[in-house]
């Protein structure tokens, strides 16, 4: 079966990395820790943009429960 890919799951925390937020572990400090124990980091410029579209990812993947 095919998983369907959800084009809002992809975001670039860092201009080196793209990730799918259903991959996130955790988020600390600067960091994304990743299923796989990749440790990804986020801009500095892009932490307050990123931890918004992140809780809303986490709210909209909630409701859909």
């Amino acid at each position: 079966l095919l998983k369907l890919i959800k084009s809002d799951a992809f975001t670039s925390p860092h201009k080196s990395f793209i990730v799918n937020m259903e991959y996130i572990n955790r988020m600390n400090k600067g960091f994304l820790y990743m299923d796989n124990d990749i440790e990804v980091p986020i801009a500095q410029k892009k932490q307050k943009e990123f931890q918004n579209t992140f809780s809303r990812f986490v709210g909209n993947c909630l409701r859909q429960e």
